[in-house]
């Protein structure tokens, strides 16, 4: 029996539910509600893609993957902010990336006047972990 009735058996967290603060709390739910829409939008999209992928397939419609990927890259770069068009030197590791931008605008939308930012920003983690 790995799991007795007694809890002697039971793994740790290393969370203790009742040290955790305002921000924490409102950060670990905050990284829940984002990854569960998430995984909700990549499905909606995933669905979209496999369907719009059947229809062309049986000449249905014509879909330009070209024109989608254009649109893309441009909605990525417009959500990254001004300087995520960078021609004349490539991103190199996270920090230049259009990824880090992205989060970087996230988070300060996220914490804007809120005074338990570090706090939140754990929680924040720990909630996207979780969800």
């Amino acid at each position: 029996m790995p799991f007795g009735d007694d809890g002697k058996n039971l793994p740790k967290s290393d969370v203790n539910v009742y040290n955790l603060g305002f921000g924490s709390v409102c950060g670990i739910c905050a990284g829940i509600f984002i990854k569960k829409g998430l995984k909700f939008v990549a499905f909606l999209l995933g669905g979209g893609f496999i369907l719009l992928q059947y229809l062309n397939t049986q000449k249905i419609v014509k879909v330009d993957w070209k024109a989608l990927g254009r649109r893309y890259d441009s909605a990525v770069d417009s959500a990254a902010g001004k300087d995520a068009v960078q021609v004349d030197k490539p991103a190199s590791g996270w920090r230049d990336s259009t990824a880090a931008r992205i989060w970087n605008r996230f988070t300060h939308f996220l914490t804007a006047d809120f005074p338990s930012r570090g706090t939140f920003l754990a929680g924040l983690v720990l909630g996207l972990r979780l969800g």
